[in-house]
């Protein structure tokens, strides 16, 4: 915005912004001393005088900020825009910047995935959520690869202290090099001057890695052995288990251990498949069964479109994610190394990363509310052949579907008064039925005034009795702890 004073008036100081219940912004409909005039007669009927007058251009229009000598009652908003001279008439809104530093890891630059599924917003807003909760992750796959270090097997600097306890690495020997790729987009250590960073930070530290490994150069895949290891991941305790492979036919075998995991509240993440073909008419397994506690994985490229190999189906397949050139950690001859990789595994990786990121911020959510929030969060594109019919949004996944109408920044409550606080919802998501509504005086901590049902919309709360010149105002997901919207700072006034 440009500003300058008013030709025919002194110059104006500039604005006081520690008080800002007293700014005015207004557009007007064009710049004339009757415009202005116009203005200031009502602010004269309301016993108001403006102690600063700014004008400014926006967009072209002329639109002005008032400092008045009082805070400006509601009767005068609604007296300034229902003259013809006003375009429109609003408090001057305290904004919050949403920058979060970028991780240190010197390849985060070129993970595209992680700006592409708004990684740094998520970051922001997870720092902000109180006492995270331990999230454990089998990895049934081939192992994750380590070497001989001083009689112990040491793992690669970028998973160094995600293995959960009592993992044997000795025993989970990654050959192939499969699992160990997975393992660094699942959680690699962030912001640790190291190779890669993951979504899970800043609570990598919680997130643990349960490396299961059923195959190897002399165990072929089979549906008996992913079987026992899905189950092996289910006793052992295993809030999410990824499964990055797939078998040419259903096995009774196989749906036993996903029956298991289901009765036993475990979230399972699934590779749609690299064929290029429609799940819906070609099944591929363990992606199609239809399990509420299963996610099926698709994968997108740069372009949020569908790579040619990924498999598909507008039922059977959940959502999208960036799968396509992915850098992770890798061993070369035994050394830690860095390679990309493409494929329904490592977009099916990067949704388990996201839901142990979800799960350790809002643990109270059972598998079947991860699925159908991280679904209902989706960044919509309808070329995208899946049920959700988009590709995974970690920042709308973390943050929730609720925005904030009511109060705004620069209100003024009255103690004693009844007031509406409003909001309305992005999406529709189980993760939130219900919510709170809290109140912050004086930058303390938030004490809940009221409840509602989400869709409703709107709850009418009690104002508190103490004054408080900094007051704010946070509506949370009684389910989901990261999941609120807060107002900017406003008053309480006697």
């Amino acid at each position: 915005m440009r500003y300058h004073d008013h030709p025919l008036s002194p110059p104006s100081p500039k604005p006081d912004f520690s008080d800002m219940s007293r700014h005015l912004v207004v557009g007007l409909t064009n710049r004339t001393e009757a415009t202005r005039a116009a203005v200031q007669e009502i602010l004269e009927h309301h016993d108001l005088t403006p102690r600063v007058w700014i004008e400014g251009t926006v967009a072209g229009k002329p639109t002005d900020l008032l400092e008045l000598s009082a805070t400006p009652p509601p009767e005068l908003f609604d007296e300034l825009r229902a003259d013809p001279s006003v375009r429109f008439a609003e408090r001057n809104g305290t904004l919050r910047s949403l920058v979060a530093p970028p991780p240190d890891d010197p390849q985060y630059d070129y993970q595209w995935e992680l700006d592409r599924v708004a990684a740094e917003a998520a970051w922001e807003r997870a720092t902000e959520v109180p006492n995270p909760s331990p999230v454990v992750v089998a990895i049934v796959d081939s192992g994750i690869q380590a070497r001989p270090n001083g009689g112990q097997w040491v793992t690669h600097p970028d998973l160094v202290n995600t293995l959960a306890l009592g993992v044997d690495l000795s025993q989970e020997q990654d050959e192939d090099g499969h699992g160990t790729l997975l393992a660094g987009t699942v959680a690699a250590v962030t912001n640790n001057m190291k190779g890669v960073a993951s979504l899970v930070w800043p609570v990598s530290g919680l997130i643990k890695l349960r490396p299961i490994k059923f195959f190897g150069p002399l165990t072929p895949l089979t549906s008996y052995g992913a079987a026992a290891a899905i189950s092996e991941a289910v006793a052992a305790g295993a809030h999410i288990i990824n499964l990055s492979w797939d078998v040419g036919m259903p096995f009774a075998v196989l749906r036993d251990a996903l029956d298991d995991a289901l009765a036993n509240d475990r979230l399972v993440v699934v590779a749609a498949g690299n064929d290029g073909t429609d799940n819906d008419v070609l099944p591929t397994w363990p992606a199609s069964y239809a399990l509420a506690n299963m996610i099926s994985v698709m994968a997108s490229n740069r372009h949020d479109d569908k790579p040619g190999f990924s498999n598909y189906g507008d039922v059977s397949v959940d959502l999208a994610a960036p799968g396509v050139n992915l850098l992770s950690t890798h061993f070369y001859l035994a050394t830690p190394a860095y390679r990309e990789y493409s494929g329904t595994s490592a977009a099916c990786a990067l949704v388990t990363s996201a839901a142990a990121l979800l799960l350790s911020l809002n643990h109270g959510l059972k598998p079947a509310e991860v699925k159908a929030h991280l679904k209902a969060s989706v960044d919509h594109f309808p070329w995208l052949s899946c049920a959700s019919g988009g590709r995974l949004n970690v920042d709308r996944a973390v943050r929730g579907p609720v925005q904030l109408t009511k109060p705004r920044a620069g209100d003024v409550w009255k103690t004693g008064d009844v007031e509406d606080v409003t909001w309305t919802q992005s999406y529709l998501t189980p993760a939130c039925p219900n919510v709170k509504v809290l109140l912050s005086q004086n930058n303390g901590p938030f004490n809940q005034i009221g409840t509602s049902v989400t869709s409703d919309g709107k709850c009418m709360v009690v104002v508190p009795n103490q004054p408080s010149p900094k007051a704010r105002v946070r509506v949370v997901s009684d389910l989901a702890p990261s999941m609120y919207a807060e107002s900017g700072e406003f008053k309480i006034k006697p």
